[in-house]
């Protein structure tokens, strides 16, 4: 069954994850402006979550506001300063996402950030209680990657396939690893798990 999601970039900005904090989620905000400002995507947006196979997971709607208005010319001006340019802040968008679709697609937050060399992003829990999460109760497995824009799916597929074999670095932990690649242009968002 094709899931429907509704998220408002604005959550961001008030952050409910475990390891997002105020200063983190604006600036993942940010991130996502500067890369949506780049193509010229305004103030809303519906797009699909997909897999390898090209089958539709989830429908997104995506909403966001203030951001596009005149009153915020000096604040768009000192966004497109501090990243220089959109590719520098692709990554950190991508996160962003990350933290507003992984929770409604698939239960699981982001629970802590992974260490360098671990193959993954970050760690998943389905915990009800995020204080009380423990590192040794992961629940799965999450990287993440973004793409400014790919003129071909087949592209971003190669992205996916090579952060699912990124990932068999932590295989150790024994949880489903999971992969989000998002493309900024479409926009579109690839989902897959091993």
């Amino acid at each position: 069954m094709v899931k429907s999601l509704e998220i408002s970039l604005e959550e961001l900005l008030e952050p409910d994850s475990p390891c997002l904090t105020d200063a983190l989620g604006e600036r993942t905000y940010e991130a996502i402006m500067m890369c949506f400002e780049h193509h010229g995507h305004e103030s809303s947006l519906d797009r699909d979550v997909i897999n390898l196979a090209r089958e539709k997971l989830a429908s997104v709607e995506i909403r966001w506001t203030g951001q596009n208005s005149k009153s915020n010319t000096v604040r768009k001006l000192r966004i497109r300063r501090s990243f220089g340019e959109a590719r520098n802040a692709v990554e950190m968008a991508a996160e962003g996402f990350a933290h507003l679709i992984i929770p409604k697609l698939t239960g699981y937050h982001l629970m802590w950030r992974a260490n360098i060399g671990e193959g993954v992003d970050y760690w998943l829990g389905s915990v009800d209680d995020p204080d009380a999460y423990d590192f040794e109760n992961a629940d799965a497995r999450l990287e993440v990657s973004g793409t400014l824009s790919r003129k071909y799916l087949s592209s971003i597929e190669y992205i996916v396939n090579d952060k699912l074999n990124q990932t068999r670095d932590s295989d150790y932990s024994g949880v489903p690893a999971l992969v989000l690649v998002v493309e900024f242009g479409r926009p579109i968002f690839y989902k897959e798990e091993r």
